[in-house]
Order: C-alpha cells, then structure tokens, then sequence
C-alpha cells in the first residue's frame, strides 16, 4: 500500500503526448525513458540514469528525458533531454503520457509516488531492487535491477516494448486499482475501525 494515495481519476491519467514529444524534438518512432527526480540530490541516484544513457547512446532510437534536471547540461549526452522542475501536475502527467518505460534509481523511496503516478499515466515502471521499490509493482509491469548495476538497467531499456493500448490499459488499471487516492483512504478508514473494535 502507497504511503499516500495518488489521484488517478482527475491528475494521473494517460494523456495526448503529440505537442510535447514536438516540443522536445522527439522522432516519432523514438521509444522514450524517463526519469523525474533532482538530478544533484545523490540519494536520488540520477547518475545511474545518466550513465545509461551514455551506454545507449548508438541507439538512435532510444530518447532519456529527465525531469528535474539542475545541473550544467554540457554533461548530458546526445540521447539524453534535461528538463528542469515542473510544477503543474497535468504537464507532469504529460510527461509520465510520454514514457515507455519510467526508470526510478532512488536508494531512499519507501514506495516512490513518482512510479505509481507512471504507471497511472500508462508506463512500465523500472528500479533498483531496493528499499520499497520492488514493492510497487509486478512483473511486467515493474522491472527491478540489482542497485547501481547500469549494464542490467540498460538490459531492461533495451528489451521493453513501446506503449500500446494493451500495455497502458494494464500498468494503468494496477495503478488505478492499488492506489486511487480514494479507495486507499476507505482502507485506513476500514483499518482504524477495526483498531477501535
């Protein structure tokens, strides 16, 4: 159970993507990674993001973008989209509209509200196999890596499949059904009755 309940009914659901993949000079056919973390805090792990990308960078194919991005852009690679803070929620579900596959490299997340709001919005989801991260989700919908092995995070990159209808209507009926805002707050209603009995 999500530590709290995200809103997948009026915030976090799958949206039209053409405009900001245009915006981000994104082809088409192009599979997309994403990141949404502060790139500079360590704990976040974003380097392993990093790092992936610059293992990947032949696959032309292949777009990283990162949300959260504040560091010097002269770092990123070719292949790799630094996106600074973004505040509203619905242009964040964009953005989470736009993934194929959310890469979560956090060492510190009990139960990161970033990958379910992913998977609300449609996308697969991607960790380190630590901390709360394996619990979000299972296979295929989550994939779980051992912690700062890049080489098995770029494996994962390589072999997930692009979004369809099938995949968005999967990752987004788990999310839906596991952490809508509203039925998780009917089981702690349910939880804290049963504590009085």
């Amino acid at each position: 159970m999500a530590v709290e309940g995200i809103d997948t009914k009026r915030t976090f659901f799958p949206r039209n993507t053409e405009n900001l993949r245009r915006e981000l000079s994104i082809p088409p056919e192009n599979k997309v990674i994403l990141n949404v973390a502060q790139f500079s805090h360590v704990r976040k792990g974003s380097q392993y993001y990093l790092e992936a990308a610059r293992k990947l960078e032949k696959h032309a194919d292949i777009s990283f973008v990162h949300v959260g991005f504040d560091t010097n852009k002269s770092i990123c690679p070719k292949n790799f989209i630094p996106v600074s803070y973004v505040k509203d929620q619905d242009e964040l579900a964009a953005y989470y509209s736009l993934a194929d596959l959310f890469v979560c490299t956090s060492f510190a997340d009990t139960l990161p509200n970033t990958c379910l709001e992913a998977m609300a919005c449609g996308a697969r989801i991607c960790g380190f196999n630590i901390s709360g991260i394996p619990y979000c989700a299972p296979a295929p919908i989550g994939t779980y890596v051992e912690p700062k092995n890049v080489d098995a995070l770029c494996e994962v990159i390589l072999n997930t499949p692009v979004r369809n209808e099938a995949s968005v209507k999967e990752n987004r009926l788990f999310a839906t059904e596991n952490y809508e805002a509203e039925n998780y707050y009917k089981t702690l209603i349910q939880v804290g009755r049963g504590l009085k009995q």
